[in-house]
């Protein structure tokens, strides 16, 4: 989290997730989050 900096009064989306993976799973976690979150939220009522 060394990278990380907020200035106060900017905008920043509404979360900021910062975190380790192991990287033979990272390709998984991002068709799941797309196809939980992404299409997921595309598609409520």
């Amino acid at each position: 989290m060394k990278n990380f900096t907020y200035v106060s009064g900017e905008q920043r989306p509404v979360e900021v997730l910062v975190f380790r993976m192991d990287p033979a799973v990272v390709d998984e976690f991002l068709r799941i989050d797309h196809e939980v979150w992404t299409l997921g939220e595309a598609h409520m009522e």
